[in-house]
């Protein structure tokens, strides 16, 4: 593989590794994980413009596209015994 694909490739990761990984470990360590349940919890926020709900500190909702998860993210994510996770997306 050329030099260049190898530095495309390491960014990439680079850049993965920043956006979804770095900051739900980074809420663990922090004050968004919870000691009842040892679980990472997120801030809702209901009143936005668009009517849609929003997520911060983290932004769980910011997690790659099933078809684009290559480094497997979405797998941290696991529920909790007797519950479901569901994938949704607003249509545009």
């Amino acid at each position: 593989m050329p030099c260049k694909q190898h530095i495309s490739k390491s960014a990439m990761n680079i850049s993965l590794y920043l956006l979804y990984v770095s900051l739900i470990v980074s809420s663990c360590q922090g004050h968004n994980i919870s000691g009842k349940d040892n679980r990472v919890h997120c801030s809702l926020n209901i009143n936005t413009e668009t009517g849609r709900l929003s997520a911060r500190r983290p932004n769980l909702q910011n997690q790659p596209a099933l078809e684009k998860d290559r480094y497997k993210i979405r797998q941290a994510f696991i529920a909790a015994p007797g519950n479901s996770l569901i994938v949704a997306d607003y249509g545009q």
